[in-house]
């Protein structure tokens, strides 16, 4: 039987590692924010739709829509969105209060700094930051610029904040992402694939902060907002592979 028609779990982990690099290339750092994750809401009834390799995403993202819209203030559906936007700035030994002005201006999102968090660690907002990019989503500049500080960001009390990677640890969300079709019955396997390829030192497994239990049709993630990014970006595509395998068979 030919390679793209085996359905068993390995094969589709096979098949979503090796299109997971640009996801995962973003996820080397587990402290930062993302947009919506995927969650099924109590009786929903599913979709009567098959799921195909076209609507398999779709669906995850119509999902993820409603989540935000539920769960989620204006203010920080504003942040989430705003990170996915192209920011082109040049900052040479710009003093950190000063890069988040202008980031906040250009993005119009609030942006704050946690001079307590800062100061534990003996920086401050004055902190000189040096970076030149173009034309780059604001997560990953952001990621980059705070990255070579040893910090990060994450969105708190409606608004995105600079604060060193200790005290991120403490600012995991949980989230529940739901697993359908045959998946949805494989959800420890599916947590197992999770901690394998989405930053392995961030679990608790291996002694960090986050986790991965799997339940029934779902599995329920601790993490921060930019590995719940990740999970989600890996769980599409999982359900990509699986649903395009199955339109070959």
């Amino acid at each position: 039987m030919p390679f793209a028609k085996h359905t068993c779990l390995a094969s589709l982990f096979l098949l979503v590692v090796i299109g997971f690099n640009d996801v995962q290339a973003q996820s080397n750092d587990p402290f930062g924010n993302s947009p919506a994750t995927v969650t099924t809401q109590k009786n929903q009834v599913p979709s009567a739709r098959p799921v195909t390799a076209t609507n398999s995403v779709a669906i995850a993202a119509q999902d993820a829509n409603i989540r935000d819209k539920q769960f989620k203030s204006d203010s920080e559906l504003r942040i989430r969105a705003a990170l996915n936007e192209l920011t082109s700035q040049n900052f040479i030994d710009v003093p950190m209060i000063e890069a988040a002005q202008q980031l906040s201006q250009v993005h119009d999102i609030p942006i704050v700094i946690d001079r307590r968090a800062l100061d534990e660690v003996g920086a401050d907002e004055e902190i000189p930051v040096s970076i030149n990019l173009k034309a780059v989503k604001l997560r990953s500049f952001l990621r980059l610029m705070l990255s070579d500080l040893d910090l990060t960001y994450v969105i708190k009390d409606d608004v995105l904040q600079f604060t060193t990677r200790s005290a991120a640890e403490h600012a995991l969300s949980v989230e529940l992402y739901s697993l359908r079709g045959e998946l949805a019955a494989k959800g420890k396997e599916v947590a197992e694939m999770v901690t394998r390829v989405i930053v392995p030192g961030f679990w608790e497994a291996n002694h960090g902060p986050g986790s991965v239990i799997p339940l029934d049709h779902v599995i329920v993630v601790s993490a921060t907002s930019d590995v719940h990014y990740s999970v989600e970006q890996f769980l599409q595509r999982l359900e990509l592979a699986h649903a395009s395998n199955k339109a070959d068979e």
